[in-house]
């Protein structure tokens, strides 16, 4: 009976992992997401912290969490930062919401 109970506290242990591995990850994504956003924005100030978020360790650290490629995905952001405002917002929440299906 006692070797149940372990079994069952184990399987609750890693159900409570894997949620905060889930949560840790929507986290993650929606920091990605904003960041995104900001570089969208015309807030000046706004866009250089998208900026200095994209060319930070921390950048490539959540890039590895994520399990993104770093250099692709910087290629899409320099895309991104080209376009003209307005677009460059349209085209900022698309890569968001593609951001939500990943």
């Amino acid at each position: 009976m006692l070797k149940r109970g372990v079994v069952f506290l184990s399987s609750l242990n890693y159900s409570a992992d894997m949620k905060e591995i889930i949560d840790e990850r929507e986290i993650d994504k929606s920091i990605l997401k904003q960041a995104i956003r900001d570089l969208a924005s015309k807030n000046d100030l706004l866009t250089r912290e998208a900026v200095d978020f994209f060319v930070s360790d921390e950048f490539s650290n959540l890039c590895v969490r994520l399990g993104i490629e770093k250099d692709i995905t910087l290629k899409s952001i320099r895309n991104l930062a080209d376009y003209p405002v307005l677009p460059k917002k349209k085209l900022a929440e698309e890569m968001a919401r593609m951001l939500d299906r990943f």
